[in-house]
């Protein structure tokens, strides 16, 4: 698989970084540690493990781990069409006379 580019957003900071499969590399200056957390493409991510490539602090390579989101979903507004008191016609079209 190739590495591609993506967007990793840590406490409202963007970060211009790369993911292959489940290894992120991303800037050292993001500053993650393990157990940390990082939205990257709409979903959010925690950190397994930090390697600080070459110990060069310029990048560090990423393990993650998904971070699913349990929580129930509001449920939609009731229909509020129909219910309505409909008044009853005679076959002519014409409102019933009671």
């Amino acid at each position: 698989m190739a590495w591609k580019n993506i967007t990793v957003e840590i406490d409202g900071v963007s970060f211009l970084s790369h993911v292959n499969d489940k290894v992120f590399t991303i800037p050292f200056s993001a500053g993650l540690g393990v157990g940390d957390n990082f939205k990257a493409g709409g979903k959010n991510y925690a950190v397994a493990s930090v390697e600080n490539f070459m110990d060069r602090n310029e990048i560090l390579i990423i393990q993650r781990n998904e971070v699913k989101n349990d929580k129930p979903k509001t449920r939609r507004n009731d229909n509020q069409a129909g219910g309505k008191d409909v008044e009853l016609q005679s076959d002519d079209g014409r409102p019933s006379e009671d």
